[in-house]
């Protein structure tokens, strides 16, 4: 008789799948080119929630973007409706610069 697989086996490449359809391939380039949109103030109304709203398939890349979610709470803005402080702006202007930097070899 074969053996069948647990559960926890069938949940856990259900969620392998699952993890795989909802994120989103995006280069250095275009991550660093959504931040600075949103620095910038260009981009449509929702351009910035939607990339908020993503899960970056790249898992380095992904951090960058929760980051950038974290700012107004580490560096609240001083202003009502502002998305964070000149200091949290200057986290993600660094941001940028990192994204287009050289990879050593």
């Amino acid at each position: 008789m074969d053996a069948m697989p647990g559960v926890g086996w069938i949940c856990r490449k259900i969620q392998g799948w699952l993890t795989k359809i909802n994120t989103v391939v995006m280069s250095k380039e275009q991550v660093a080119v959504e931040i600075e949109n949103f620095l910038d103030g260009k981009g449509g109304p929702y351009d910035w929630d939607d990339f908020m709203s993503i899960t970056l398939a790249d898992p380095d890349l992904d951090q960058v973007r929760v980051i950038c979610g974290m700012l107004p709470d580490r560096y609240p803005p001083g202003n009502e409706g502002g998305y964070c402080s000149e200091e949290g702006f200057e986290v993600m202007r660094n941001l940028v610069k990192e994204l287009r930097q050289e990879d050593p070899d």
